[in-house]
């Protein structure tokens, strides 16, 4: 399909007879397309497969449709209204008329294009309409809006959407991907938008609704849920107490990272709404953004998506560089001063290499991920965090019973744990010694530092990696500081200002904003509209992101 003129075409799904019946209507036959293939022999055998086998075993047969007459739409056959292309029974308004079957109205829903030139399907009926995506999705939505073409998900990891009217009116949308004529293409959807005066109406997903997504069976309930639809696209990670999922929402075309228990039957609830609480108040550049959330029946975080997986996953592809230490180490402590620096300062207590993840590499952009053991009412006590980057007043008792009384710590714990992440990183030669627990391990981190020659290890060992809590610098001290060691790089090159980043991402964060400190202790519930969204071709990580994982 390579036609710029060629929108979609429209076959019955397993021999639906509505869509059939439909299809063969004189009122339709200016759209229709006889099938591509004839049928040689019975195709018993195959349709046998078809209802058993998965998609992918089938990929050496001619796709079903193929036998099947259809109806397409083009642009040069444009609709008849002012919406779309309309399906229902009225024969003056529609485009495609159906066939009289049970609740199917005058004007059932319509096909159109949004703002961001995706091909979709907007239902205007009472009764509504079912969208699967190779099986996926399957609950009826009214006066909803689904994504069929112009993303990522339905154009290249979709094999077959199917949208269902009717119990027996199903048809197989085969949308057509425009690879080489992308840009005439375009040309004929911005006067489609323009002929047709298409307004984007609300989607009903990203009005504060918090309803999971869900794979659940096909429902002929008459009052459809109206929660959002969210895919499961694959599995990002697996923690003691969690799993993480990419998932994507069907009517705007975000990408999540959905956290929820990894069993379901036994969680601790209260751990579950302490996260969702701290982090439905809390908006940053560098922290990731809780955008919705689901309580019951099980509790779901849907976290901005990060492509780039960690900064330890990256550093594996290609080596964190000294300059990008520095920029780790300043966004980092910007999220940090925020945190502590709230009215009820806000403890990570668990930072470490997989909970940094990347939005972006060139230029490199970071946020703080998994408060999963966050803590905001000041009483720390809990013996928690990575035994690796445990700062002194918590390492001290390990290899001691967990349940005996601990000293209370403070936001200094996290202002170590960055200390020793930045160490990792940012000197590939420093004789670095490798994993290890326990006061023991901390004071030969203070040894290496110590014995150490450069201007960035120096400011870790005056003001981070400090054994004494209370001689550490704080968050916003460190902040104030670390821009002097933004100088001139060993080869000569200007290394990048704060300000010269922070410039670069204005662009890509645009309606992505820190808002007031006091306006920030309200709730924030939703982030649908702020998100900064990777590009359409953007690298996809194929990293479990355990930056997510409790």
């Amino acid at each position: 399909m390579e036609n710029a003129n060629l929108i979609a075409c429209l076959y019955p799904h397993k021999k639906s007879r509505g869509a059939r019946d439909a299809i063969s209507k004189p009122e339709n036959i200016s759209r229709f397309v006889p099938r591509l293939l004839q049928e040689l022999e019975p195709l018993l055998g195959r349709e046998s497969r078809e209802s058993t086998a998965p998609l992918e075993e089938n990929k050496n047969e001619p796709p079903a449709y193929f036998y099947e007459d259809g109806l397409q739409l083009t642009f040069s056959h444009g609709p008849k209204g002012d919406k779309g292309f309309a399906l229902g029974i009225n024969q003056n308004q529609c485009d495609i008329v159906l066939p009289k079957l049970g609740e199917i109205k005058k004007l059932h829903g319509y096909f159109t294009f949004d703002d961001e030139n995706r091909f979709i399907w907007r239902d205007s009926s009472t009764r509504g309409t079912i969208v699967t995506y190779d099986g996926k999705g399957g609950e009826r939505r009214r006066k909803f809006t689904w994504i069929l073409g112009g993303d990522k998900v339905p154009d290249k990891k979709t094999e077959e959407i199917v949208i269902e009217l009717h119990e027996h009116l199903k048809f197989q949308i085969v949308v057509c991907k425009h690879e080489m004529h992308l840009d005439q293409y375009i040309d004929n959807i911005k006067r489609f938008r323009a002929e047709t005066a298409v307004q984007d109406e609300p989607r009903i997903g990203i009005l504060g609704m918090h309803s999971p997504g869900s794979t659940a069976p096909h429902s002929n309930a008459h009052t459809p849920n109206q929660g959002r639809i969210v895919l499961k696209q694959r599995t990002l990670g697996k923690g003691a107490f969690a799993v993480v999922t990419h998932s994507w929402d069907v009517s705007t075309g975000i990408e999540y990272a959905c956290k929820k228990p990894r069993d379901r039957e036994r969680f601790d609830t209260g751990s579950w709404e302490k996260e969702i609480d701290i982090m439905s108040k809390i908006r940053h550049d560098h922290i990731v953004q809780l955008c919705h959330w689901d309580k019951t029946p099980l509790p779901c975080l849907y976290l901005e998506y990060l492509p780039f997986g960690s900064i330890e996953y990256q550093h594996r592809k290609r080596h964190i560089s000294y300059e990008e230490s520095l920029t780790i180490l300043h966004q980092s402590l910007s999220a940090l001063e925020y945190l502590h620096g709230r009215k009820k300062p806000i403890v990570h207590r668990d930072i470490k290499p997989e909970n940094i993840l990347v939005l972006t590499r060139d230029p490199l952009h970071i946020k703080l991920s998994d408060f999963g053991l966050a803590k905001a009412d000041g009483s720390l006590t809990t013996f928690c965090g990575t035994e690796t980057y445990c700062p002194p007043e918590i390492a001290k008792y390990f290899g001691l019973s967990k349940s005996i009384p601990k000293d209370k710590y403070t936001e200094a714990v996290d202002i170590w744990s960055l200390g020793v992440v930045i160490l990792k990183f940012a000197l590939p030669n420093l004789p670095y010694p490798g994993s290890g627990v326990g006061i023991d391990w901390c004071e030969k981190i203070i040894d290496e530092v110590n014995n150490y020659d450069d201007d960035l290890i120096d400011f870790l060992s005056t003001t981070m990696l400090v054994m004494r809590p209370e001689s550490r610098y704080s968050a916003q001290a460190c902040l104030d500081r670390v821009e002097a060691l933004f100088i001139p790089s060993r080869g000569g090159s200007l290394t990048p200002t704060p300000a010269s980043y922070a410039n670069e991402y204005e662009i890509m964060t645009a309606g992505y904003h820190v808002e007031e400190r006091l306006a920030e202790e309200q709730l924030i519930s939703s982030c649908d509209v702020s998100i900064s969204k990777p590009p359409y071709s953007g690298y996809v990580a194929k990293q479990e992101l355990s930056g997510l994982l409790l």
